[in-house]
């Protein structure tokens, strides 16, 4: 089996390319917050190390499990956890994304309501 990594070490300017890596690539192993939301949209396995509180409430939410702190992590655990990220199921997060584009249409509906009362929406 041959395998291919792509490692982004800089800013892209095409989203969309980005998008497509992600969805294409067999795993996505991130320390930043987008990446993982993509990697999550796109049903591609994913593993995030937390440094972050907004990290860890993500992945908390989509797995269920506590997070890698990066400050904590050793050989064997990452060993472990890419092992597990390997062979999660794809299906399960269909459930669970359809619950984030509801909430996130509800968000942009609310924010539409309140700018065309001319209200700012972060009051």
């Amino acid at each position: 089996m041959k395998s291919r990594s792509i490692i982004l070490a800089k800013q892209a300017e095409d989203i969309d390319m980005v998008y497509n890596w992600i969805a294409e690539a067999g795993l996505c192993v991130s320390m930043r917050l987008h990446p993982l939301i993509c990697a999550f949209a796109a049903g591609t396995p994913l593993l995030g190390i937390s440094y972050d509180k907004k990290i860890a409430e993500f992945l908390d939410d989509i797995q269920g499990i506590p997070p890698l702190r990066a400050e904590d992590i050793h050989q064997d655990q990452l060993c472990s956890a890419l092992d597990a990220a390997m062979s999660s199921s794809v299906s399960s997060n269909k459930s669970i994304l359809h619950q984030m584009q509801t909430l996130a249409k509800k968000s942009v509906d609310l924010l539409m309501m309140q700018l065309q009362k001319g209200r700012d929406p972060a009051q």
